[in-house]
């Protein structure tokens, strides 16, 4: 800058317009700012950009579904330790998962972003994060997910692909459709064999039927809270057709069969086998107690919960065998 008059008009601009973007300013003048310690200026418009990056990755962050994806990933990885696998295969599978699920729910809210304008729970809807923004983290996600799948986890790294293809293709359209369950039943069977299979390389033939169960199950548990909030919006997929009450008593139903599945398939004797089989079966019983006599969704959606995460420990439990996968038909990469 050519004198004092040019360099007080820079800082004063800064100063009363914090939101300014530094980097649509001229290199010299912001070096100028900072040679001639000018930091008032400068300072305030970098808290702003801090500020606004802050924003966006917390909106990124709800937009996400942190719940959902936290807990597949956290399956992903306990069925992996426990089958075995050393800490680097675990921890590729871990960030191959996440990187997955991060996708999947992040293109849900840039999809729904219409859809979703008057739920101020929604950080599309609250201006927290754009549409634009979302679509672009879920395609990178998307992309980094098959980058690992195929470089890294492959042939096994297939089964993963299917988990988030199943993923995309419900929140594309076939969430609003009588084919709902569809993509829960084929992306949750697929997640325990990408899982096992990356620790063992072979799992058993009632392993993905089971983890269909659990994700049937999870797509009724999960959507039944908001059954008149989607039907409002013109979502009819199938828990909506059903309702609320039946979509809870179907979940349970569903988490009963998977966990007398995994039992059954348990190395126990009979002590052990029945004490497993009243640990799965109480919070199911207590669960259609409340649904039909007390009517009360949210402590029913409670125990669904409860009863799946029992389901989950004892597939980890199955992992865990070191004769699991290699007593029955095995499964190889699709």
């Amino acid at each position: 800058m050519d004198s004092e008059r040019d360099r007080a008009s820079l800082s004063k601009f800064l100063a009363k317009s914090p939101s300014a973007d530094l980097y649509s300013l001229p290199k010299g003048d912001i070096e100028q700012l900072v040679l001639n310690n000018d930091r008032p200026a400068l300072t305030s418009a970098g808290s702003f950009v801090s500020r606004k990056s802050l924003a966006v990755l917390i909106g990124l962050a709800r937009g996400c579904h942190p719940g959902p994806t936290s807990v597949v990933t956290l399956i992903a990885g306990m069925l992996t330790v426990a089958g075995g696998a050393s800490w680097v295969t675990s921890v590729m599978t871990v960030i191959t998962v996440l990187a997955g699920q991060l996708s999947i729910g992040w293109s849900n809210d840039w999809l729904d972003a219409t859809r979703d304008a008057m739920r101020k729970d929604k950080p599309t809807a609250a201006g927290a994060v754009s549409e634009t923004t979302l679509r672009t983290a879920a395609f990178v996600a998307l992309a980094l997910t098959v980058l690992l799948s195929v470089q890294v986890s492959w042939p096994y790294g297939l089964w993963q692909l299917v988990l988030v293809g199943a993923g995309w293709l419900y929140n594309i359209g076939l969430k609003a459709t009588a084919l709902s369950p569809l993509p829960y039943a084929v992306g949750f069977g697929a997640l325990p064999v990408y899982a096992m299979t990356m620790a063992a390389g072979k799992v058993e033939w009632w392993i993905p039927l089971c983890g269909s169960l659990l994700g049937i199950a999870a797509h009724f548990a999960n959507v039944a809270p908001d059954v008149d909030l989607d039907r409002a919006q013109g979502v009819h997929g199938v828990p909506q057709r059903l309702g609320a009450r039946r979509s809870l008593g179907i979940a349970l139903a569903l988490l009963a069969a998977s966990g007398c599945l995994i039992v059954v398939h348990l190395n126990l004797s009979p002590p052990a086998i029945a004490t497993a089989a009243a640990v799965v079966v109480l919070p199911l019983s207590a669960g259609v107690w409340i649904l039909v006599l007390r009517q009360d969704m949210r402590l029913a959606f409670g125990l669904v919960m409860v009863a799946a995460m029992l389901d989950v420990a004892l597939l980890v439990a199955v992992a865990r065998e070191p004769t699991s996968g290699a007593r029955q038909s095995e499964l190889s990469p699709p």
